[in-house]
């Protein structure tokens, strides 16, 4: 085997390449904002991600953080007055304003907080001694004095994300309904409401123009301000590379340039810039940016600062979990583990001289790196009729595989081998052996989204590194906020039959296996679809009930629909939580529930035309020698190759546009659109054979003695709630009895055989 670094342009786990333009600058934790200071020698950043926030000062000719200031909690910008030189930073799921004083020397220091008890501070704007607060979580605006503390007034918006003052106007953002709320100064009464595009962001004005990016599009409205009072729209402008290019740019930032009549919009989920000139009023380049760009803040002479919240590439890891070191869920550097969420810190990028010439070559630049659209196989594709889909929870491909001779494994770091996954391994090897596969998701948050959606939409990407430090819970949010919807949003338009088993339920507390346990489902369209007696996320519901459920259901009606997504959760574990089941109890009940499936719908009439796909949601769990996005995954099928191995690179989104196309749906995002699809991994003569699931080698009810433990500190009552550092130390000691070794995260890594 030969690995080679791709050294001219870095390779995310996302299949996306970045060739990013500028000189990097290494700044803090996910930075989301930032302003131009006067004298235009220093610049104002906002750092929002899983570190303690901060604000800071940048030194921009020295490419240096000059002073910074720790923050209890930040939202997503913040307003400045350069009279007073005072920062006004929403404090995010705080629910309060953090006013900063600003010296002349540029260092900061915190003056007071103010509270507003009125959920998520997400956003600020300041105008005449009042600050405009957006409450996303509570619908409503609060104006707040920062002088005192006292709160003006309280708007009623629903879903508020940002303001603007403008021409005694305030301008207010609406996520859902998509909409524009002005108020007319000095009363704030409500003048009209203008409809937008999804995901309505950030706005700026400029000319007599209000631009809106619309981050759930690939959008930007433009609205004239001859009447301030009430904007017209006069323009939807695409920003995508192609007229029909799929949804997924993630337009989140605007801003304005007057001297150079430009406007800068982030696309964050394309990794770039767009930059549109306002004089021809036409899309006019694009700037190659890092990884996930949240803001590009316009410099004096052509120059721009790029803010990149997941900054350059995926790095290694060597000091990985360590169960001699517990670490509390806020993290609080120095830290002795390198968490991802931890280490994947931001960047900026700095560009001067934004000449014409200079931004055909980055255009130039960014079209070498945008990927084409993937297109259908050449001849006929594989006669499926049905597709099973089945999601487990955060393992790596060496945790369950590594111990396979045939496959690129590290048997040092298999925490469940063939002895406790007999049919994840005899799959493996009956089928094909995917041994180059990557989840795209760092974290469950990200991985339900991804593995349904083909992308985490900006408002989830903003929200989890504040839930996983421990600062808030993930907010309630309604489950249709993705820009192309999700793969059942797709099948059911289309008219494919379709039946949901666990997927984004809610369960009812205390019932029973038998018994109706659904208590409701997060996507409403899911509802009609839904087996009311499988379970969604609980441990301490067994798989293997999960799969009787299923399998009854499949002998009752003799066949499945077209589409079926289904969750197998139970590899997620109990740690080793008093009286819960073992680590090896939980991985071999969820082993034996896979084996029982694929052998039931193999000796099914439906299995000649049947195809099965098995992934994890994320891979935070546990280390990996190749990278830690490196995951577990299985295409069972007649139509699959048997005792292959398949060396191929792919992702979570090749999985589902291999679906799609089997089922003859579009993709979803631009990111499966984009995506290496698995078909290299079938055959065009079926091999009708049965698959024979393996019995348990281990007891399935062995259980965890009642004494305290780590895990008895856990909270498992959802996948997003567990400290996976300390999990992971946790299962590693528990079934090795040693410390585990160090994660690694790669750069990324192309395959190429001997």
């Amino acid at each position: 085997m030969l690995f080679t670094l791709l050294l001219a342009a870095v390779t995310l786990p996302t299949g996306w390449r970045l060739d990013p333009a500028g000189v990097e600058i290494p700044v803090d934790t996910f930075p989301v904002h930032a302003q131009l200071l006067p004298g235009n020698q220093h610049a104002l950043l906002l750092h929002s991600g899983f570190k303690p926030p901060s604000l800071a000062v940048l030194h921009l000719a020295s490419r240096k953080i000059v002073h910074s200031l720790p923050l209890p909690e930040a939202g997503t910008d913040f307003a400045f007055d350069p009279a007073t030189r005072r920062v006004f930073v929403p404090l995010g799921h705080a629910a309060g304003l953090a006013v900063v004083a600003l010296s002349a020397s540029n260092q900061l220091s915190l003056s007071k907080t103010v509270s507003t008890p009125a959920g998520h501070a997400a956003t600020a704007a300041y105008q005449g001694g009042l600050v405009a607060l957006s409450h996303t979580l509570s619908d409503t605006v609060a104006l707040v004095d920062p002088s005192n503390g006292a709160e003006a007034r309280r708007l009623a918006v629903p879903r508020p994300t940002r303001s603007l003052f403008h021409r005694n106007h305030l301008y207010v953002l609406s996520h859902e309904p998509a909409s524009l709320h002005v108020f007319s100064l000095p009363n704030f009464e409500a003048v009209t409401t203008v409809p937008l595009s999804r995901g309505p962001s950030s706005l700026a004005v400029h000319q007599d123009r209000l631009y809106i990016t619309a981050s759930l599009s690939n959008h930007l409205d433009i609205l004239s301000l001859a009447d301030p009072a009430r904007p017209k729209p006069v323009e939807r402008l695409n920003l995508a590379p192609t007229p029909t290019w799929p949804v997924g740019l993630s337009p989140t930032a605007v801003t304005v340039d007057p001297a150079a009549n430009r406007l800068y919009i982030a696309c964050s989920d394309a990794n770039a810039i767009a930059v549109y000139d306002a004089a021809s009023r036409k899309l006019s380049a694009y700037v190659p940016a890092a990884w996930y760009p949240t803001f590009a803040l316009p410099l004096p002479r052509r120059g721009l600062l790029v803010l990149n919240g997941k900054g350059e590439r995926s790095y290694p890891n060597p000091q990985g979990p360590n169960p001699t070191v517990h670490r509390t869920m806020t993290p609080q550097p120095p830290s002795p583990i390198q968490y991802t969420p931890l280490i994947q810190l931001g960047s900026a990028r700095l560009l001067t001289n934004l000449t014409p010439a200079a931004l055909r070559q980055h255009s130039q630049t960014y079209a070498n790196l945008t990927p084409s659209i993937t297109p259908a196989p050449a001849g006929p594709l594989p006669p499926i009729r049905h597709v099973v889909y089945i999601m487990k929870e955060n393992r790596t491909y060496d945790q369950v595989l590594g111990d396979l001779p045939a496959g690129n494994g590290d048997p040092s770091l298999c925490l469940f081998p063939e002895n406790i996954t007999p049919n994840h391994h005899k799959l493996a090897r009956e089928f094909v052996l995917f041994d180059n596969f990557y989840v795209n998701a760092d974290v469950s948050s990200e991985g339900w989204m991804w593995s349904s959606a083909a992308i985490t939409p900006p408002a989830v990407m903003r929200a989890w590194p504040a839930a996983y430090a421990g600062r808030s819970r993930p907010a309630p949010k309604p489950i249709n906020d993705t820009p192309g919807g999700f793969l059942w949003t797709s099948a059911l338009q289309a008219g494919v039959s379709f039946r949901n088993f666990g997927f984004f339920v809610s369960n009812r507390p205390g019932a029973k296996p038998g018994e109706p346990i659904v208590a409701g489902v997060s996507d409403p369209a899911l509802l009609p679809h839904t087996n009311p007696l499988y379970a969604g996320y609980d441990p301490d519901f067994p798989d293997v009930e999960r799969a009787r459920i299923f399998i009854e259901e499949l002998e009752r009606t003799g066949t499945l629909p077209q589409l079926t997504v289904m969750v197998l959760p139970n590899d997620h574990t109990w740690g080793t939580s008093p009286g819960k089941l073992t680590p090896n109890a939980s991985m071999a009940d969820n082993d034996i529930a896979l084996g029982r499936i694929v052998e039931a719908i193999s000796k099914s009439p439906v299995w000649p035309h049947t195809a099965i796909f098995v992934l994890e949601d994320d891979a935070q769990n546990g280390p990996d020698h190749v990278d830690s996005h490196r995951s577990p995954a299985f295409v069972i099928s007649p139509y699959t190759r048997r005792a292959a191995v398949d060396h191929t690179f792919y992702n979570t989104t090749s999985m589902l546009r291999t679906m799609e196309m089997l089922l003859k749906l579009p993709p979803l995002t631009h990111y499966d659109a984009t995506a290496a699809v698995m078909f290299p991994a079938f055959s065009a003569t079926p091999d009708l054979r049965p698959y024979l699931a393996e019995a348990a080698r281990v007891p399935l009810g062995t259980k965890n003695p009642p004494r305290p433990s780590a895990s008895a500190r856990l909270d498992f009552s959802a996948p997003d709630r567990i400290d996976d550092d300390v999990l992971t130390a946790i299962l590693w000691r528990a079934l090795r009895g040693v410390p585990p070794p160090p994660p690694t995260r790669a750069a990324f890594l192309s395959y190429s055989p001997d």
